[in-house]
C-alpha cells in the first residue's frame, strides 16, 4: 500500500472544494492548523476522515514524513499520547504476559473494552470546532485497532472479535490526570447541561459526569462560546496517557454431556449438614474434579438438567448437565481428549462403579439456557419398586394398567418434604403412561413377596413420584394407592431410565 498516495487521496475527498489543487491546499491548511496546536500525524490522518485502518498501521516516523512534522510531539493535544508509538504497544505486551500461564491458545478470541482519558472527549470536539472538521475518524476504533495490530505478532493463534463473544476479556483504563476536569468549563455554558456538584469529602470533583452527558453538553456550545469558556484549541501537555488498570478475563469453558448414577448412596451434589457429610461422593465432584484438572481451571460450576434425590439411580441414556470451568488455563479440547477423560471416570478405582459420563463436548454457554429451559418441558421415564398394604392381585394391577393406558392429571400439594423451602402451591402435572407388574422381592416370607410391584411411569417434568407412590398424606390426588384402591403404598426403590431431552 502507497501511504503517500492514500494520504493524498483523503486530502481530496474531505474538502468541498470541486478543484482538486484547491482541496489539496484547503486541507493542507487543515493540516498546518492541527500540526501548531500540536497534534501527532495519527490525529492529522483522523482529521483528514480517513477510515481505512491500514494506513495508520504504518510507523508514526513515516507519518511524520508525510505531513511535514519534524518532531513527534511530547503528547498530542487531540489524543493525549494514546495513538502515538508506545502506548498501544505497552498495552499490547501488558496484554500477552497475562495470558503467559494459558495454554492451547490457538483459535481463541478476545474482545477489547477501552475506557480513554475524559479529557478527550472534550479536546475531540473543541478541535473539530476550531478546523470546521465535523467528521472525524473515532480514537477508540483506532485505539484498539494499533493493540490488535500490536498482539498479531505477540499472539499470532488468538484473532479479535466483538464484546460478549470472545472467549478472552480485555478491560483497559487509561487516564489522564492533568484533563481529568478539563469538561468543567462547561457547567459555565450558557444553557448548562452539567452542572456544579458538590464535592465529596476525599473524592474528586465531578467524577460522575458521563461522556454522554459531556458531550452532550458540548453540542450545545457555539464555537464563540467556547473560545470564551476555555482554550480554542486545547493547551499542549508534555505528560502522555498512562494505564490506569489492565484485566484481562478468561471466559469460563462449558462442557456439555450426560452422567449416569448407579449407586443409591450418592448425591448429585455434595451434601452436608452442620458439617457432617452425609454422602461420601457426589456426582458433580466425580465428574467436576476431573474436567477442573484437565482445564487447569480455577474452579468449577455443576449445571444438570433436574436433580434426582441421593437414594435414586440415574440409568438408560443419563441426566444432561454441563459443567463450568471458571478461569481455565487451557481453554478447549480435543474431542479425542474428551473421550479420554470419559474414560478415566469410569475407570476410576473409586467412583467408576458409582458415576460415568458421556458425550462430553464443549458447548457454547448460550446452550445452558437451553438446556435449563428444556428442563421445564421434557418428560422423564421412572420404574420403581412399590410395596403395597395389601398383596398384588391381578384386578389391582388391571386398575393401575387400565387408568395408564392414557394420559391423567394429577394434582400435587407442595410435598411437606420440602414445605420448609417451597412455596405452597398446588401443582398440576400429566402421568403420560403407568404400567405395573408383579415383582419378585427379596424377602424370606413368601406372603410378603405378593407385596411387591414394578411400577413404570413415563411423566412430565417435575412430578413428585414419591408424593405419586405413597399420597403424602393425601396431598397427592389420585395416588397409586387411590388408583389401585388399596389403604396404601409406599415406594422402596426409585430409578429414573430416560430424561428425554436433545443434550448435548
Amino acid at each position: 500500500m502507497d501511504i503517500a498516495s492514500e494520504i493524498a487521496r483523503h486530502k481530496v475527498s474531505r474538502s468541498k472544494k470541486a478543484d482538486e489543487n484547491e482541496a489539496l491546499q484547503d486541507s493542507e491548511k487543515l493540516i498546518t492548523t492541527l500540526r501548531e496546536a500540536g497534534c501527532c500525524s495519527r490525529c492529522c490522518l483522523r482529521f483528514l476522515a480517513c477510515n481505512r485502518l491500514s494506513v495508520y498501521a504504518a510507523p508514526e516516523a513515516e507519518l511524520n514524513e508525510h505531513f511535514g512534522i519534524a518532531h513527534s510531539p511530547p503528547s498530542c493535544t487531540a489524543c493525549l499520547g494514546t495513538l502515538q508509538s508506545g502506548l498501544p504497544a505497552t498495552v499490547a505486551e501488558r496484554i500477552a504476559s497475562q495470558l503467559e500461564d494459558y495454554e492451547q491458545l490457538d483459535n481463541a478470541t478476545y474482545g477489547l473494552v477501552c475506557t480513554l482519558p475524559i479529557g478527550m472527549v472534550s479536546r475531540d470536539y473543541l478541535l473539530k470546532l476550531h478546523v470546521k472538521q465535523p467528521v472525524v475518524m473515532d480514537y477508540r476504533e483506532l485505539f484498539r485497532f494499533l493493540v490488535q495490530e500490536s498482539l498479531k505478532t505477540l499472539l499470532p493463534g488468538v484473532s479479535p472479535v466483538k464484546a460478549d463473544t470472545e472467549t478472552i476479556r480485555v478491560d483497559i483504563v487509561l487516564t489522564h490526570d492533568p484533563t481529568d476536569t478539563e469538561h468543567t468549563f462547561l457547567t459555565q455554558a450558557e444553557e448548562p447541561v452539567i452542572r456544579n456538584r458538590k464535592i465529596p469529602k476525599g473524592g474528586r470533583p465531578f467524577e460522575t459526569d458521563s461522556r454522554p452527558s459531556i458531550l452532550e453538553a458540548l453540542k450545545k456550545i457555539s464555537y464563540k462560546e467556547a473560545c470564551s469558556l476555555t482554550s480554542v484549541p486545547p493547551l499542549v501537555h508534555s505528560e502522555r496517557a498512562t494505564i490506569a488498570s489492565l484485566k484481562v478475563t478468561v471466559a469460563s469453558t462449558f462442557v456439555g454431556g450426560r452422567y449416569l448414577k448407579f449407586s443409591r448412596e450418592c448425591s448429585q451434589t455434595p451434601w452436608e449438614i452442620n458439617g457432617m457429610r452425609l454422602a461420601e461422593h457426589s456426582v458433580s465432584e466425580c465428574i467436576g474434579k476431573v474436567l477442573q484438572e484437565a482445564h487447569k481451571a480455577r474452579d468449577y460450576k455443576f449445571i444438570p438438567a433436574g436433580r434426582e434425590d441421593a437414594d435414586v439411580r440415574m440409568l438408560g441414556t443419563g441426566r444432561p448437565m454441563v459443567v463450568e470451568l471458571i478461569d481455565p488455563r487451557i481453554i478447549s479440547l480435543s474431542p479425542a481428549d474428551y473421550t479420554a477423560l470419559e474414560k478415566k471416570i469410569a475407570e476410576d478405582p473409586t467412583t467408576g462403579q458409582i458415576v460415568q459420563v458421556k458425550q462430553l463436548t464443549q458447548v457454547d454457554p448460550k446452550r445452558v439456557t437451553e438446556m435449563k429451559e428444556g428442563e421445564e418441558f421434557k418428560r422423564k421415564k421412572y420404574r420403581a419398586l412399590v410395596w403395597l398394604s395389601e398383596p398384588v392381585t391381578p384386578e389391582i394391577l388391571d386398575r393401575i394398567n387400565q387408568q395408564g393406558k392414557t394420559p391423567f392429571i394429577i394434582k400435587q400439594n407442595t410435598p411437606l418434604r420440602v414445605f420448609q423451602r417451597r412455596a405452597a402451591v398446588i401443582r398440576e402435572k400429566e402421568i403420560f403412561e403407568c404400567t405395573a407388574v408383579a415383582a419378585e422381592a427379596n424377602e424370606p416370607d413368601v406372603e410378603t413377596k405378593r407385596h411387591f410391584l414394578i411400577l413404570s411411569l413415563d411423566t412430565q417434568a417435575g412430578t413428585y413420584i414419591k408424593e405419586f407412590v405413597h399420597g403424602d398424606l393425601g396431598r397427592t390426588q389420585p395416588n397409586l394407592a387411590t388408583i389401585a384402591g388399596v389403604k396404601g403404598a409406599d415406594l422402596i426403590e426409585l430409578d429414573v431410565t430416560e430424561v428425554s431431552l436433545q443434550w448435548p
